[in-house]
């Protein structure tokens, strides 16, 4: 199996999609924030954070349509499987 080759950005993007689903996944099982955790209760680093989750995610949803992906061999041309597949080709 061939894993999609991102570019540095959706790359980024993608580690903090991650990271941010785990962070909910934390806080619904044992209502313990990871964020909050790490960066203490500074709501203004908090909140960058997860504004920043957040548009990682947008970004993820574009991956398919990234010129840059699709030069590093990625699923930026016409063959969107690698998108469809959940990043395996």
């Amino acid at each position: 199996m061939m894993k999609c080759k991102l570019c540095p950005i959706h790359k980024i993007a993608g580690i903090l999609v991650i990271v941010g689903a785990l962070n909910w996944g934390l806080v619904g099982l044992f209502q313990w924030n990871l964020v909050t955790a790490i960066l203490g209760t500074v709501p203004t680093i908090e909140r960058v954070v997860y504004v920043l989750v957040g548009l990682a995610a947008i970004a993820m949803l574009f991956a398919c349509h990234c010129k840059k992906c699709g030069e590093a061999g990625g699923c930026g041309g016409n063959d969107k499987s690698c998108c469809q597949s959940g990043g395996k080709m």
